[in-house]
């Protein structure tokens, strides 16, 4: 990541305009969290396309190839914008199963080259990922089979509240997630605007 101090300074020079492929109230918020934290000016707007992949994406692949179809859509709709699409998905690991988010960032006028971001992951109980998978990933999510388990502690959009024993929201994980690619943005917009 870039120093934080010389990122702000340089932000409060520019307004980017970040599309991001999803209409979920959750993920805008959380990359308009990451802007304001990493001191990135931005105008965060969403627009609705599909993912293309189940409700529930397991494995790394498949994650990333619904975060790819998000950002891909986007990017048709707002081609001269930068771009995200984020995924979240459930990923088995030494030792057990994790959710994390892929993301995919597609810079301004360029359809070819994605760049690529992760959350840190959040750990799942074996017996939950069981469940969704004999349930079928198409018809239910982590979060929801821990809602119907504890209906007075976890919201089916925000499991990693639950799992995290209140440490982190969903939300929180996301735009500590984007951290990354705000700060990329904010470099590239800074080298872009100095080439003019």
């Amino acid at each position: 990541m870039f120093p934080l101090k010389t990122l702000r300074r340089r932000s409060e020079q520019m307004t980017v305009s970040i599309v991001v492929g999803t209409l979920s109230e959750l993920k805008l918020t959380a990359v308009r969290q990451a802007c304001a934290e990493r001191g990135l000016v931005a105008k965060v707007t969403g627009v609705a396309v599909e993912s293309n992949v189940p409700q529930q994406p397991v494995g790394y692949i498949m994650t990333g190839q619904g975060a790819l179809h998000r950002a891909q859509q986007a990017q048709r709709q707002r081609p001269n914008s930068f771009v995200v699409g984020i995924e979240n998905g459930i990923i088995e690991q030494v030792g057990g199963w994790a959710d994390l988010a892929v993301i995919r960032l597609i810079l301004p006028g360029q359809s070819s080259s994605t760049h690529i971001f992760f959350t840190d992951p959040v750990d799942i109980p074996a017996d939950v990922v069981e469940e969704v998978l004999r349930r079928g990933i198409d018809q239910v999510t982590i979060g929801q089979v821990l809602a119907k388990r504890h209906p007075n502690k976890c919201s089916p959009v925000d499991p990693h509240s639950f799992l995290t024993r209140g440490q982190h929201s969903r939300q929180e994980v996301l735009a500590r997630g984007l951290w990354p690619l705000v700060d990329y943005i904010t470099h590239w917009s800074d080298l872009s605007n100095k080439a003019k």
